[in-house]
This record gives C-alpha cells, sequence and structure tokens, in this order.
C-alpha cells in the first residue's frame, strides 16, 4: 500500500513537471486542479452516492461470488485427480 501512495505521488509529479507551462499561464485554479482531481457534482450528488455505493457492494458480492464458485471448481477437479490416482 506504502508503494501505491508513492507511485501515485511520483506519477503527480510527472504529470506536474509535463503540464508545468500549461499551469504557468493557467488563471483558472479549477482548471489546474482538475489536471490531478475531480470534484463532486452538486447537482444530483445526494442520489448520486447511494445509487453508487449500492453498485460498488453489489459488483464487489458478485466478485467475491464469482471468485468462491472458480475456488470450489478449482477443488473439485483436485479433488477428482486425486480420487483417479489413488
Amino acid at each position: 500500500m506504502c508503494a501505491e501512495a508513492v507511485g501515485g505521488f511520483l506519477g503527480a509529479v510527472l504529470v506536474w513537471l509535463f503540464y508545468k507551462d500549461h499551469c504557468d499561464i493557467t488563471k483558472d485554479a479549477n482548471a489546474k486542479l482538475g489536471t490531478f482531481s475531480t470534484t463532486a457534482p452538486a447537482r444530483h450528488a445526494l442520489l448520486a452516492r447511494p445509487i453508487m455505493r449500492w453498485l460498488q457492494r453489489l459488483f464487489t458480492a458478485l466478485h467475491h461470488r464469482i471468485v468462491r464458485l472458480i475456488n470450489a471448481e478449482r477443488l473439485c477437479h483436485v479433488e477428482a485427480i486425486h480420487c483417479c490416482i489413488s
């Protein structure tokens, strides 16, 4: 996790170096910030967050279910091979 933070920081530094000339001539602070991050929209934020949380939980649950099924299938193959050998 520490390596991810360091990589993100170094990536941000590289972006800043590549676009430094553009940042120097741009007066709008929000446009400069948009290079590195985004802001939440003011409209529909109350509705968007619960929907996005629900979708995140749904896809996480589906992912875990698929992983369990794949692992169970692998276990069945291993047990079938073990039964054939012995």
